[in-house]
C-alpha cells in the first residue's frame, strides 16, 4: 500500500450527509476490545471525534513484533492523543467501516476495519512512515486475529495462528533474511516453539527429491537441529538478552542443480549466516543450508554461534565444499620434483589462463574455467619444491580472491576454505595468513559492490569483526599490524565512535608491531589522541629545506595550526561563506600577524610541482611542507596518527595541543578562544 496522507484542515469535520451508517463505527463505547459490537448512531456523528475515541484508537497493539509509528510503552500521552486526527475508513477504502487515524503531520498511523459489515473489527493496520508495515486480520470473523504479515518495510513475513492463542504456527511466506532473524530471537529469547516453526517438515524435505549419500546426510542434519536445541542455546554465551541482531550476512541465492543425489533443481543458501553485536563485539551465527519451498525458506540444521576465529562447520549439504586432492606425502620438500610433469602442469596452466582471457564475462562457463585454473594451480603447488610453494598459495590465493570479487568465481571462497583446510590437516601453516588476509578482502569489497549505502555500515561492522578474528588468530602475521591498526581507526572515526577501544586496539598494535609502518602509526595516534593539553611533538622539513619544530622557544606566545591536507581537499569550501581552508588562514593571518602560525603539511601521493602550485598566492606566508605518501606512508602523518583528511591539529601560546578534531570552520573561534587565554 502506498503511503497515505489526509488533505484539507488540521482539524478534521466530517459532513454529516448520507453517512449515518458508516459514522456508526466511531460511536464504539470501548474500541480497545477486539469484537466489541459496534454501536448505533447517537448525536456524537455531528461532531469531530472526542480525545477519548482517539486514545482508544492507539491504545490497539500488535501482537507481535514490528516497528511503528506511534508506539508508545504504556498508556499513549495526552500530546499525542490530543494531536492525532481521525478520519472515516470509507474515504479511503471504499464504503468499508471503520476509521482511520493520523499524526499532525496528516501521515497515516492506524487502519481499523470491519471488512464483512458484521459490526465488528477485523482487519488493524500498523503505519511507518506513512507506509503500512503490518496487518492482523482476522479472517473467519470469531473477534481473534488469525493471520499476521509484515509488509513493505517491515518485510514480506505472512503467518498464520491455527489455534488462535497469539503464536505463530506456521509461516505462509518468509524470506531467507527473515529466517535468519527469527533463528537469532529465537535463541536470545529461548523459544523452541519459535525456532522449531523454521524447520522443515517431513513433507517438506520428501519434496526436495534427494537421494542416496546427500538424502543421508541431510536427514541426520535434520533430526539433529529438531532435538538439539535446547542444548545449543544453553551451550552458547554470545547471545543473550542484551546482543543486537545486525542484518543477513547471506548474499544471493544459489541453485543446486538436479544431478547426483538431486532429482530436481533447489534454490538454496548452502552456507546461509547472519551477523550479530554481543557484548564482545561482532559475531556471527551460521545457519547452514537454507531451502525454498514455495513462498518460504526452510532452515535444516542446526545454527551455530561461531567462536571468534573458528571456522564455519555446518552448511554444505547441497553444494559440499570442492575436495582438495591431499598433500602427498613427499611434498614435504625431500621429495623429487619432477621437471615434465611441472612443463605439462604450466602448459595446462598457460591454457586455461588464455580461455578465461578469451571469455572475459561471468556465468558457469567462465566459474568452471576459474575451478579448472585454481586445481591446476593446486598441483603445481603439490610439485614445486620447498622454497617455492609458499609464492603458488599466495598465487592461488591472488587468483582465486580476485575472480571472487568481480563475480568470476562465486565458489571462489569455498575453494580457499577447503584449501585451507587441507594445508591446516596436513599441519602446513606457510601462506595461510596471506590466503585468509586476501578472503577478507575480496568479500568485503564484494559486499560493498554488491551492496548500498544503507548496507555499507553493516558490511563495515562485519569487516572489522573480520579484522578481530585475524589478528587473534594470526598474531605474527606481517597483515596484524594492519588489522589492529584498522580496527582503532574504526573506533575513532566510524558513527559508532569509541576513543576508549581506539586507544586500547592502537595500543596494541604499538606495543606488538612497534617498528613496523602501522606500529608507528599507532604510535602516532595514541600520542594525537591522548595529547589534550599536553606538548606533543611535530617536526617536518619545510620546501625550502628548513626544520619546523614545534618544540622552539620562537613559538611560545603564538598559536600554531598544522594543516594535513591533499589536493582533492584542498580547494573545498569549509565554512558558510565558501571559503577554503586557506582562504580562512590568509583571514586569520591578516588579523594575527605573527601571533598565528601557520603550518601546511601537504602529504600528497603522488603529485607534481605543478598541480602543487595551483594554489600560488594562497599560501603566502604559510610554512609549507611537503612529504609524499598520503596518511598511509608520509612520515608527515606517522608521526601523529594521521587518519582521516583533512585534519587540523592547534597548539596554544603555551604549546600544549589545544584541538585535534574540529574543522577549519571553527578555527576563528579557537583561535579567539585561545588568543584571550
Amino acid at each position: 500500500m502506498p503511503p497515505i496522507q489526509f488533505t484539507g484542515k488540521k482539524k478534521m469535520l466530517f459532513n454529516s450527509q448520507n453517512q449515518s451508517r458508516t459514522l456508526r463505527v466511531l460511536i464504539v463505547a470501548c474500541l480497545v476490545a477486539t469484537g466489541v459490537t459496534i454501536s448505533s448512531a447517537t448525536a456524537q456523528e455531528e461532531k469531530e471525534f472526542t480525545v477519548e475515541q482517539k486514545g482508544q484508537v492507539l491504545n490497539y497493539r500488535p501482537t507481535q513484533e514490528v516497528n511503528f509509528d506511534y508506539k508508545f510503552s504504556g498508556k499513549p500521552p495526552k500530546e499525542a492523543i490530543e494531536k492525532a486526527q481521525m478520519q472515516k475508513a470509507e474515504k479511503l477504502f471504499k464504503g468499508k467501516l471503520g476509521y482511520v487515524l493520523a499524526d499532525e503531520t496528516n501521515r497515516v498511523v492506524r487502519v481499523l476495519i470491519d471488512s464483512n459489515e458484521d459490526r465488528k473489527l477485523d482487519y488493524f493496520s500498523y503505519f511507518k512512515d506513512g507506509a503500512e508495515v503490518y496487518r492482523e486480520i482476522d479472517t473467519d470473523y470469531d473477534s481473534k486475529r488469525n493471520e499476521f504479515r509484515w509488509l513493505g518495510a517491515g518485510g514480506t513475513r505472512w503467518g498464520v495462528d491455527r489455534n488462535q492463542d497469539g503464536e505463530i504456527d506456521f509461516w505462509k511466506v518468509i524470506s531467507a533474511e527473515e529466517v535468519a532473524f527469527e533463528v537469532f530471537m529465537a535463541i536470545r529469547n529461548r523459544d523452541d516453539a519459535r525456532y522449531q516453526r523454521l524447520l522443515l517438515t517431513d513433507a517438506e524435505f520428501r519434496s526436495l527429491g534427494l537421494t542416496g549419500t546427500i538424502a543421508a546426510d541431510a536427514a541426520k542434519r535434520l533430526d539433529r537441529a529438531r532435538k538439539q536445541f535446547g542444548q545449543m542455546v544453553r551451550g552458547q554465551k554470545m547471545i543473550n538478552e542484551k546482543a543486537k541482531w545486525i542484518n543477513s550476512g547471506n548474499g544471493q541465492p544459489s541453485i543446486a542443480a538436479a544431478g547426483v543425489g538431486l532429482s530436481k533443481d533447489i534454490i538454496c543458501h548452502d552456507h546461509a549466516s547472519s551477523v550479530f553485536e554481543s557484548a564482545a563485539g561482532t559475531d556471527t551465527l551460521a545457519l547452514g543450508t537454507l531451502v525454498q519451498i514455495g513462498n518460504v525458506w526452510r532452515l535444516m540444521e542446526l545454527p551455530q554461534v561461531v567462536p571468534r576465529g573458528k571456522p564455519i562447520e555446518n552448511g554444505g549439504v547441497l553444494f559440499p565444499i570442492v575436495q582438495i586432492d591431499p598433500i602427498p606425502d613427499d611434498s614435504t620438500g625431500g621429495g623429487t620434483v619432477q621437471p615434465q610433469i611441472l612443463a605439462d602442469l604450466f602448459a595446462k596452466l598457460d591454457k586455461s589462463e588464455k580461455s578465461i582471457d578469451k571469455l572475459n564475462k561471468p556465468g558457469v562457463q567462465m566459474a568452471n574455467l576459474q575451478k579448472d585454473r585454481a586445481m591446476i594451480q593446486w598441483d603445481i603447488y603439490k610439485n614445486q619444491p620447498a622454497n617455492e610453494k609458499a609464492t603458488w598459495l599466495e598465487n592461488i590465493g591472488d587468483t582465486v580472491s580476485n575472480a571472487y570479487q568481480i563475480g568470476n568465481y562465486p565458489d571462489g571462497l569455498k575453494f580457499l576454505r577447503s584449501l585451507t583446510k587441507t594445508l591446516k590437516d596436513n599441519n602446513r601453516q606457510d601462506s595461510l595468513d596471506y590466503i585468509r588476509w586476501r578472503m577478507i578482502h575480496a568479500d568485503y569489497l564484494k559486499r560493498l559492490d554488491d551492496g548500498d549505502n544503507r548496507q555499507d555500515e553493516v558490511t563495515g561492522k562485519w569487516y572489522y569483526g573480520e579484522l578481530e578474528k585475524f589478528s587473534s588468530e594470526y598474531p605474527k602475521s606481517k597483515f596484524a599490524p594492519e588489522a589492529l591498526f584498522g580496527i582503532g581507526q574504526n573506533f575513532e572515526v566510524s558513527r559508532q565512535q569509541d576513543l576508549a577501544k581506539a586507544r586500547q586496539w592502537y595500543g596494541v598494535c604499538a606495543s606488538k608491531h612497534g617498528q613496523t609502518e602501522y606500529g608507528k602509526r599507532a604510535a602516532g595516534a595514541l600520542i594525537r589522541l591522548n595529547g589534550r593539553g599536553k606538548p606533543i611533538p611535530f617536526k617536518g622539513k619545510t620546501v625550502d629545506g628548513k626544520v619546523f619544530d614545534i618544540s622552539n622557544r620562537t613559538l611560545r606566545g603564538r598559536v600554531v595550526v598544522v594543516f594535513y591536507w591533499q589536493l582533492w581537499c584542498g580547494n573545498q569550501s569549509c565554512n558558510a561563506k565558501g571559503d577554503t581552508a586557506f582562504e580562512v588562514f590568509q583571514d586569520l593571518k591578516s588579523k594575527y600577524k605573527d601571533e598565528l602560525v601557520i603550518v601546511s603539511a601537504n602529504i600528497e601521493s603522488p603529485t607534481t610541482a605543478a598541480k602543487y602550485r595551483d594554489f600560488g598566492g594562497e599560501m603566502d606566508g604559510l610554512f609549507e611542507m611537503h612529504v609524499p605518501g598520503g596518511m598511509e606512508k608520509s612520515p608527515l602523518a606517522g608521526q601523529l596518527g594521521i587518519v582521516s583528511e583533512p585534519t587540523m591539529i592547534v597548539w596554544d601560546k603555551k604549546g600544549n595541543m589545544a584541538e585535534a578534531e574540529s574543522g577549519v570552520g571553527d578555527l576563528e573561534r579557537i583561535v579567539q578562544r585561545l588568543m584571550k587565554e
